[in-house]
């Protein structure tokens, strides 16, 4: 008999650890999970580009709109580094990476409109993918992105109730 343990949200992605009474356990991964590793693909970066696009233009009007004063004007207009690659990195983490987020877990350096997700995007659709990237880790870098941009749909304008908190 086993008995649900331990009940987890990973990047809005559900998976339970069921346990029996002698400690074996068992990891359950929804269908829509997949624990073997696919490759990244050109397609699938150009999809998740267009991914973000779309839902950057969707921003909620609680995102505050971009300026040329915010972070991501400065970073999105800063020299290009040796290599595309490296760029792209520096940017993505300057603006994007897990030590970018607020106290609430949200990215706070995301900005809508032009000057803002705009400048991403437009960046984004400009690079040439097939000169030395390493497609598996800017898939990781983009659809952490689209995850956070996909919750910032539907922020509130009012303050955000945390039950739990």
């Amino acid at each position: 008999m086993y008995h649900v343990i331990y009940l987890s949200m990973v990047v809005l992605e559900l998976f339970i650890f069921l346990c029996d009474a002698s400690s074996r356990c068992l990891i359950f991964f929804p269908p829509q999970l997949s624990l073997v590793p696919q490759m990244s693909t050109l397609a699938t970066i150009r999809l998740l580009i267009k991914d973000i696009g779309t839902l950057s233009n969707s921003l909620s009007d609680s995102v505050p709109k971009g300026s040329k004063d915010d972070k991501i004007w400065s970073v999105m207009n800063a020299e290009e580094r040796d290599t595309p690659h490296e760029t792209f990195n520096g940017r993505f983490d300057a603006l994007f990476a897990e030590d970018c987020r607020d106290s609430d877990g949200r990215l706070h350096l995301v900005r809508r409109g032009k000057l803002g997700m705009g400048l991403v995007v437009s960046y984004l659709s400009k690079i040439d993918w097939t000169i030395g990237f390493p497609l598996d880790l800017v898939e990781l870098k983009l659809q952490r992105l689209v995850t956070e941009l996909k919750v910032l749909q539907y922020v509130p304008d009012s303050i955000i109730y945390h039950p739990y908190s």
